[in-house]
């Protein structure tokens, strides 16, 4: 489900009616924060609730009433080893989502939907990037070879630690490492995707569970608000 940057936690969380347009984005809880959808991939059942139902869209033509969160020009790497920045994606629509390529249901469960989402055209030419939150192991060509195994358009990304901690707490997203029996660890993190404009700001959250038609329905009525 989508929820639009204008309705506050708040509202959202009570599921009225958004005051309409698309507002400011307030970051998430921190991890472990009533509604914080938050993959555990260290227990042996997902749990991702939902965190409201989505807000009424505000007709087409509706003043904008907050503006749109204004990300930094993060620089990564891409999954052909070369350096991308959110600058590079001005002029296309994005839906980001954070990963990890050892993840053993919540990530590939994602990017599935984020294909079907994609092959359904609900918004024509629109980028879906996959950040690593585990570079330790996500090399870039490992990630190639993982999300080109969902669709061969999606964008991989990996970098620093240092530097997709920051990008992670920008947008919001807990992501905390858990050590296991025998050495192995694996990766905790907040289960969303950000709808991002052609300018490169955040203007829309989806929240678990990702409904493939409802997804394509809301981003097919977001169109009209993406248009700059």
């Amino acid at each position: 489900m989508l929820i639009w940057t204008g309705a506050s936690p708040r509202t959202a969380a009570a599921g009225t009616k958004s005051s309409g347009g698309i507002g400011r984005f307030s970051p998430r809880p921190a991890a472990g924060a009533p509604g914080t959808p938050t993959a555990k991939h260290s227990e042996p059942a997902l749990v991702c609730p939902a965190v409201s139902k989505i807000p009424t869209l505000a007709p087409p033509g509706v003043d904008v009433v907050n503006p749109p969160t204004t990300l930094s020009n993060f620089k990564l790497t891409d999954q052909n080893g070369k350096p991308l920045q959110l600058s590079d994606l001005k002029g296309k629509l994005a839906l980001m989502t954070f990963g990890f390529t050892h993840c053993p249901d919540v990530c590939p469960t994602t990017l599935v939907k984020l294909a079907r989402v994609k092959q359904a055209g609900a918004l024509p030419g629109v980028q879906v990037l996959f950040v690593s939150v585990d570079p330790q192991r996500d090399t870039p060509t490992a990630l190639g070879l993982y999300v080109h195994a969902f669709d061969p358009d999606f964008i991989g990304l990996t970098g620093e630690a240092s530097a997709i901690k920051r990008i992670a707490t920008e947008f919001g997203v807990a992501v905390s490492r858990v050590d296991l029996s025998g050495g192995d660890y694996t990766m905790d993190h907040s289960a969303v995707v950000f709808l991002l404009d052609r300018r490169g700001r955040m203007v829309g959250v989806f929240t678990p569970p990702f409904d493939i038609q409802r997804m394509a329905q809301d981003l097919r009525r977001a169109a009209a608000f993406l248009i700059g």
